[in-house]
């Protein structure tokens, strides 16, 4: 992710890993959204990590990256969000959090 980037290729991104992973018709909707003020009806930025979404990542932007993986008979999911800020030269990942698997 970075400046002049169509918010459509890291989903695109996003939907190969999963797809790799065997999880393809598991992934739901959008990779990730803006995050700044939205107004009614969505409450939310209108900048969707999303098939034909036009925007065109900026430096200054924040986004939420989460894509979502549901496997539904089981009643699993997973969604690992991350907050990106773009920067003049790429990104920023703000979120800290380990990744590691933590079994109690």
């Amino acid at each position: 992710m970075r400046p002049g980037v169509p918010t459509t290729v890291p989903h695109e991104a996003a939907k190969r890993a999963i797809a790799r992973r065997g999880f393809d018709e598991f992934r739901l909707h959008t990779t990730g959204y803006g995050i700044a003020p939205g107004f009614p009806p969505s409450w939310q930025e209108n900048i969707q990590m999303f098939p034909n979404d036009a925007h065109v990542l900026e430096p200054g932007m924040v986004l939420s990256v989460e894509p979502p993986v549901f496997v539904h008979p089981e009643r699993l999911g997973a969604r690992l969000v991350d907050n990106v800020l773009i920067t003049e030269t790429g990104n920023l990942v703000l979120s800290q959090i380990s990744r590691d698997l933590i079994v109690r």
